[in-house]
């Protein structure tokens, strides 16, 4: 407890016991709302924690389909084919350059 100032009016005294009401409630309330935050991090950090390994998993397991899924189209594929798969996109990727060019040159005149 405070010892009561011999200067103190009954107003300032009011005044400042408010206060230190006040700020005792703040405080409070600032602990609590930290300690909110404190566990909604530690729930979440659990949570992903626990979803990590399920996710690495389930990602290794598809790509090591699509990786199977490959292998077989392209054991049946002939010399021929591959030769004709490459040729193809190929193809289409410079088609679709020259043509992203071609409107590049046409906006700037």
């Amino acid at each position: 407890m405070r010892r009561k100032r011999q200067s103190d009016t009954p107003e300032e005294s009011a005044i400042r016991k408010k206060k230190d009401r006040e700020s005792r409630r703040l405080r409070r309330a600032d602990s609590t709302e930290k300690e909110k935050m404190m566990e909604r991090i530690s729930n979440s950090q659990s949570k992903l924690e626990t979803r990590l390994p399920e996710m690495q998993e389930r990602a290794e397991e598809r790509r090591a389909s699509l990786r199977s899924n490959a292998k077989a189209k392209r054991a049946s594929e002939t010399k021929e084919q591959r030769t004709e798969r490459f040729t193809y996109h190929s193809t289409r990727y410079r088609n679709k350059k020259d043509e992203k060019n071609a409107t590049a040159a046409k906006n700037t005149f």
